[in-house]
């Protein structure tokens, strides 16, 4: 899982929302949770540069009438998109879509690309591959994108547009995900006993570099039952590396194997979910003590 591409994905969502309805006035290519963000917006079918920053991009955006961005998980809307001549359309792009809802026209999707090299084959000389290993390098720190038409019919049914109850959201991740004998002795019950208190190194990290949850990140259920689930996706992936003599796996029985795969599940089943609203509810994901 890439979760700098989905913390991007949502940092957009976020600031992009209140962008859109004028609650944001500071100058987001300023800010530094953006200044390694910086996304390319490029055209579908032509490949050529419509924006060149995030504040652009929005700028872009608003003025064609967008007043709102939403995080969508959409791997079955992979099927109706037609192939790019000029870009990669990955699978790990296709699960996170940013869903564009304008005032008077159709919605539309930003979907994450990756250029094809057959892109910049018309540079006929010597430095041509050179070229496109220093734009590949570029574009590795770079999110970009591409604009696709959207039917409208298609957004009826998401779930995640509406409004959820946070508290029962947290009561949900915590008898699906973590009220488990593996997760407890995988992930990191030793240090939870309340949401307002989860604390985890990683965040003055993230916190740094994306500055992505606007309030205090340990009043939020969003914000601490994302920080939870990385923590335990990660820690599950340490320990069923099977080239690891250490790793829980390679000591568990049988049916400790079994309920390792059962909560490893349930932990990809409810993830997906977690993402989405915590994009597109954040504001109202507070912990009331």
């Amino acid at each position: 899982m890439n979760f700098n591409l989905i913390y991007r994905q949502m940092a957009l969502v976020i600031y992009g929302n209140q962008f859109l309805n004028d609650h944001l006035q500071d100058d987001l290519n300023k800010m530094p949770h953006f200044q390694i963000l910086h996304p390319i917006l490029r055209d579908f079918h032509c490949g050529q540069l419509l924006a060149g920053s995030l504040q652009l991009i929005l700028y872009h955006l608003k003025h064609k009438g967008a007043y709102k961005l939403s995080l969508i998980h959409a791997p079955r809307l992979a099927s109706t998109i037609q192939e790019s001549p000029i870009f990669y359309l990955s699978d790990h792009f296709y699960n996170y879509m940013i869903l564009i809802q304008y005032r008077h026209d159709h919605p539309q999707i930003l979907i994450g690309c990756e250029e094809k090299e057959l892109w910049y084959l018309h540079h006929q000389n010597n430095d041509a591959d050179f070229y496109f290993n220093n734009v590949n390098a570029l574009t590795d720190r770079i999110a970009t994108y591409t604009l696709f038409d959207l039917n409208e019919s298609f957004i009826e049914n998401l779930g995640e547009l509406k409004a959820i109850d946070w508290k029962h959201f947290s009561q949900s991740y915590f008898d699906c995900v973590y009220i488990n004998e593996v997760a407890f002795t995988l992930g990191s019950a030793n240090q939870i006993e309340h949401l307002a208190n989860i604390q985890f190194k990683d965040h003055q990290n993230y916190n740094t570099h994306f500055d992505l949850f606007p309030k205090d990140f340990t009043s939020n259920y969003a914000a601490s039952l994302l920080t939870h689930a990385e923590n335990l996706y990660k820690n599950y992936l340490l320990e069923s590396e099977t080239r690891n003599d250490q790793a829980w796996c390679n000591q568990a029985t049988r049916h400790e194997l079994q309920l390792f795969d059962q909560a490893v599940q349930a932990l990809n089943n409810f993830y997906p979910s977690l993402i989405v609203n915590a994009a597109n509810h954040y504001s109202n994901a507070n912990i009331q003590a």
